[in-house]
């Protein structure tokens, strides 16, 4: 169904005109001059969505299987991964890359150094819950959209980034960033952060002794889950499919303990721009591996170096991308405020750490 300048996919509205195919190169100019010239207010696409779900319930569950969706959109989409973007994300693209260029024109600057840099730029976009496109019955479609973040996609933007020398490069590495083997596909999607560190790997786990010592191994929380297996409640052992089409994959994780966060054993450990991730609390961490993700900011306090979570955060507060302090913000998610104290389990049980792996790594 068309709805004025909107498209209806399953459950989610994307403007009509935005997707192209991504299985040749872009022409950035005639998209932007496309894009431009149908003027499309993203802004409104959330208020729009609601609008449309409540008037088409109805038509709504009708459009559940692939091939119907298909259908409908096989006179628009002629290609198997269709694309979301839109000017602003092209330009910005663009601004991005030349800006990292002139920062690292020396080719001096350290992967970390670039994530900083490159995280910076996002600072204050919009928080957009549930960006990407497509699930089990629904063709994936590649979105490359900075008008609203998540945190997941908000560190494959980032990541994206790093070495984009185009707009279409950016793409690539967008795919090779967002899925495993390149394939753009909701089963080949990297659903768990831990992804990133399997298959081919794009960062290293630093909550190892190997980093921290064999002093501080009794900081150190070991996990063994099943990826997305969640116990069944009548049958324990046997793990259901939280998403269904993803595979189960049996994998350790493991985080620093919330208790052991502090600025000081941070900035003695770790470096500006490693990625942190909030670990799954016990409730959760049969089949989860994080609840959320981020960069860890250093900034200079006093003399001292304080730790901050650069994220793309949910939080009615902000709904925005932020740096917050992140001692602050771990005491405040642990603290219980009906009852006046600390929960009894964490909600959020500690950390993990990663760096992202150097180009030739």
């Amino acid at each position: 169904m068309k709805i004025g300048k909107f498209l209806l996919l399953g459950a989610s509205v994307i403007p009509a005109l935005s997707i192209i195919s991504c299985n040749s190169k872009t022409n950035e100019k005639a998209l932007i001059e496309k894009l431009e010239t149908e003027n499309l207010n993203l802004k409104d696409i959330s208020a729009e969505k609601t609008k449309v779900e409540k008037v088409n319930e109805d038509l709504n569950k009708q459009i559940k299987s692939k091939d119907s969706t298909l259908a409908y959109f096989s006179g628009f989409l002629k290609t198997e991964n269709p694309l979301l973007t839109n000017a602003a994300t092209i330009s910005k693209v663009n601004k991005i890359i030349a800006a990292r260029n002139t920062f690292n024109q020396a080719s001096d600057k350290s992967v970390n150094e670039l994530v900083s840099f490159i995280s910076d730029k996002f600072l204050n976009d919009p928080y957009v819950a549930d960006r990407l496109i497509g699930n089990n019955e629904n063709k994936e479609v590649l979105v490359a959209d900075f008008t609203g973040l998540d945190c997941f996609t908000y560190l494959d933007y980032v990541n994206a980034l790093l070495y984009a020398t185009d707009y279409s490069s950016f793409l690539d590495a967008l795919v090779s960033t967002r899925y495993n083997n390149s394939e753009v596909t909701y089963a080949n999607r990297k659903h768990f952060f831990t992804d990133w560190e399997h298959g081919n790997p794009i960062v290293k786990n630093l909550v190892t002794e190997q980093v921290l010592g064999t002093e501080n191994a009794d900081k150190i929380i070991t996990i063994d889950f099943v990826k997305n297996g969640k116990p069944n409640k009548e049958n324990p052992a046997q793990r259901d499919s939280v998403l269904v089409g993803v595979e189960q994959e049996n994998r350790t994780v493991k985080y620093l303990d919330v208790k052991a966060v502090s600025d000081e054993f941070l900035a003695k450990y770790f470096k500006d721009g490693d990625l942190i991730m909030l670990a799954a609390p016990a409730n959760l961490n049969s089949w989860l591996d994080v609840t959320h993700c981020g960069y860890l900011i250093f900034k200079e306090e006093n003399g001292v170096k304080k730790a901050y979570y650069r994220n793309a955060s949910s939080a009615k507060v902000n709904m925005k991308v932020v740096d917050t302090p992140l001692v602050e913000y771990l005491t405040d998610r642990n603290f219980d405020t009906k009852n006046n104290k600390p929960y009894d389990v964490p909600k959020v049980p500690g950390i993990l750490l990663y760096r992202t792996l150097e180009r030739n790594n």
